[in-house]
């Protein structure tokens, strides 16, 4: 029998942590494996708690620490996963490095970067990596760039495409986007948004938005509740609701209590739900009759594309992807994420005829996100190695 290809994930966050990447990672695994691939996912082990190796849907992960983020233990945690790669780099066909640049560094610890995928999930990450820096931290971009230029970049949006030609022109590197499974996110149907909107209590005369993300400042979830209050202010006929579907992770240095405070403050907590962290983020979806994402930064948003694949409308502007994804046909990119923009496009999703119309046009625009499509794009840069 031929054995499996081994493909090889190093990534900061995996499960039981939640979030982009490890949605974004997990789609990825399962695919390759539907390819007949095995998969390991290398990741860091924040909680002592957690299992540091274990094999999760046919997926081995194995975990590293320290349990911090701080800048000597992320460094400790680059050399732990490079010393398992040097172990086992015999049997490692494709490692993908997702978010995190300096596993380019452990793949070349490791003696894996050719054949080492680095995945620029963020915009902005590239200059923050490899841009003009400190004097003592020079010596450590010049060790990132000799590592990335041995392997493959995938961008996961033209913007981010653009600025890493910029502070890299010498990286080879194409444009794959996030990958999502439609298979896990349908199209809801009537009944199934009726239904979603019964269990959430929401009457069928409210307008309800719906964000899904963390708490961290740069997702400015602040503006999203300023825009509310704005809305609110000035549409007092129109009854709004959102609900703010994440909680926090002290890694992140989420916002939660003062994102509380600031709805107080504003007089608009009756208006707004905190909800935290759920396992399904589908029933908010269904019920939404949009989502919004304010983000200052975003590659490509798991959320926005989730909501998409729902058939939900989405706002988003520039900074947060919104150009990159959305149309016409089924979305609103703003200019840009300041109170005033996102209540203007909010204020057009409380048309519901221009609702219907978006939500019409959403099927189309993500079936180009589609986890097979993106698979086989990977497996491309796979098999040149």
């Amino acid at each position: 029998m031929t054995p499996s290809r081994h493909c090889v994930f190093a990534v900061p966050d995996y499960f039981p942590s939640t979030g982009g990447t490890t949605r974004q990672t997990h789609n990825q695994a399962q695919a390759l494996l539907a390819k007949g691939y095995s998969v390991t996912v290398l990741t860091q082990r924040l909680d002592r708690n957690w299992a540091a190796s274990e094999t999760l849907n046919g997926i081995r992960v194995v975990r590293f620490g320290p349990a911090s983020r701080n800048g000597w233990a992320m460094k400790a945690f680059v050399a732990s996963v490079g010393w398992w790669l040097l172990r086992h780099r015999s049997r490692i066909d494709a490692l993908t490095a997702i978010m995190y640049p300096d596993f380019a560094v452990s793949a070349l610890l490791g003696g894996v970067s050719n054949k080492t995928v680095m995945v620029w999930a963020g915009y902005g990450d590239a200059t923050d990596t490899l841009g003009p820096q400190s004097l003592v931290k020079r010596p450590w971009v010049l060790l990132r760039r000799v590592a990335l230029r041995r392997g493959r970049s995938v961008a996961l949006s033209h913007k981010i495409a653009d600025e890493l030609a910029g502070c890299a022109p010498e990286l080879a590197q194409t444009i794959i986007p996030t990958p999502i499974n439609l298979g896990d996110f349908p199209q809801r149907t009537e009944q199934q948004k009726a239904t979603a909107r019964e269990d959430l209590a929401i009457d069928g005369a409210t307008v309800l938005f719906v964000y899904c993300g963390h708490l961290r400042r740069l997702k400015r979830v602040d503006t999203l509740l300023d825009a509310l209050a704005l809305l609110i202010t000035t549409h007092a006929n129109v009854a709004t609701r959102l609900l703010i579907v994440g909680g926090s992770r002290e890694d992140l240095e989420d916002q939660t209590d003062a994102l509380g405070q600031q709805a107080v403050t504003l007089g608009i907590q009756d208006r707004v739900t905190f909800v935290g962290n759920v396992g399904d983020v589908r029933p908010y979806l269904h019920a939404a009759d949009g989502f919004v994402l304010p983000s200052d930064r975003e590659g490509i948003s798991n959320s926005l594309l989730e909501a998409l694949a729902c058939g939900v409308p989405c706002i988003a502007p520039i900074s947060a992807g919104g150009a990159e994804v959305l149309n016409q046909e089924c979305g609103i990119v703003t200019e840009t994420n300041a109170p005033a923009d996102l209540c203007a496009a909010m204020v057009t999703l409380c048309d519901p005829a221009e609702r219907l119309r978006l939500s019409l046009g959403t099927a189309q625009t993500i079936a180009q996100y589609e986890i097979s499509v993106v698979t086989e794009k990977y497996i491309a840069l796979y098999n040149a190695f």
